[in-house]
């Protein structure tokens, strides 16, 4: 299509004319060949057969499991490995946690305090045999 170059007197002149009588009169049948030789028109996808189920897994209420826990926001955020920040996000529903924050509530919801018991053996333990290491700590060194 080329470019035209119109005054804005032009531009006035020509707008707003839309001829009613054409556009009523134009039956379905018009309007679809008219889409069919436009290679521009995106396809029609209301008749679309193939269409794919979403499963989409039920959110942890984080904020109970973390009073289930007997946690501060900040204690319960150190302890799983994420900000306060992001649990705030997580507890107002501003934020889903993804997979691990998932796993993470979901593996500690029916223990009230097993769970952060297991967790806090099973990462001295880790620690002590050497397969991870300690987390930096976030405050500068002053």
């Amino acid at each position: 299509m080329p470019i035209v170059r119109r005054s804005v007197k032009e531009i006035r002149k020509h707008a707003g004319r839309v001829d009613s009588e054409r556009v009523r009169q134009t039956t379905d049948r018009e309007i679809a060949a008219q889409i069919a030789t436009d290679p521009d028109t995106a396809p029609d996808m209301a008749e679309a057969r193939d269409l794919r189920r979403v499963y989409n897994p039920p959110v942890p209420n984080v904020k109970a499991i973390r009073h289930k826990l007997g946690l501060s926001q900040a204690a319960f955020a150190h302890q799983f490995g994420f900000s306060v920040r992001t649990g705030q996000q997580w507890e107002q529903g501003r934020a889903v946690p993804g997979s691990p924050g998932q796993d993470t509530a979901a593996g500690h919801r029916d223990r009230p305090t097993g769970g952060r018991a297991r967790a806090g053996r099973r990462y001295r333990k880790e620690l002590a045999d050497g397969a991870i290491r300690p987390r930096p700590s976030k405050r500068s060194p002053t």
